[in-house]
């Protein structure tokens, strides 16, 4: 029962903003310090995969085949400014995701390195601010994912050009 408490804590803390803890909440944190601090490591590490994997399928994507289709129609003089646009963006997002993640992981290791025995409020708010990088680290996922699909769009319109 008690290891679902902390599990559904960490859940809301990672979820939903809280203005202020009560006694109790702030009790909880002190007791389950620990098992709190183990379930985000978890999550660390889970999200280190996710962004390893993100990072790696959007430099892929750009190195395989975004620039050089770009190259390829400015050679044949073919250039698309809707591409050559989605393209400026996609750089401009991946580089905004490569920042917002460096910042979230900061955050995070500094969230982890907090005694939350000793300072339950503080580490809250760590977490608040964890999560408030988080939600903008997956701004730039869901842009990217848009774009991309901006992009392969803007492809078959122009293949139909063709």
């Amino acid at each position: 029962m008690k290891k679902l408490l902390v599990i559904s804590l960490v859940a809301v803390v990672l979820v939903s903003p809280v203005s202020a803890l009560s006694e109790e909440q702030t009790s909880e944190i002190s007791q389950s310090c620990s098992t709190i601090k183990q379930h985000l490591k978890n999550l660390q590490l889970a999200d280190s995969r996710t962004r390893s994997f993100l990072g790696t399928a959007y430099q892929d994507f750009l190195v395989s085949y975004i620039t050089p289709l770009n190259v390829n129609l400015v050679k044949n003089n073919r250039p698309s400014t809707t591409i050559s646009g989605i393209y400026s963006d996609i750089l401009d997002t991946r580089a905004k995701f490569n920042s917002r993640f460096t910042t979230y992981s900061q955050i995070f290791e500094q969230l982890l390195a907090m005694d939350c025995q000793k300072e339950p409020e503080n580490f809250y708010a760590k977490i608040e601010e964890a999560r408030e990088a988080r939600g903008k680290l997956e701004s730039s996922t869901k842009k990217m994912r848009s774009l991309l699909g901006n992009h392969y769009t803007a492809v078959q319109k122009l293949e139909e050009g063709l």
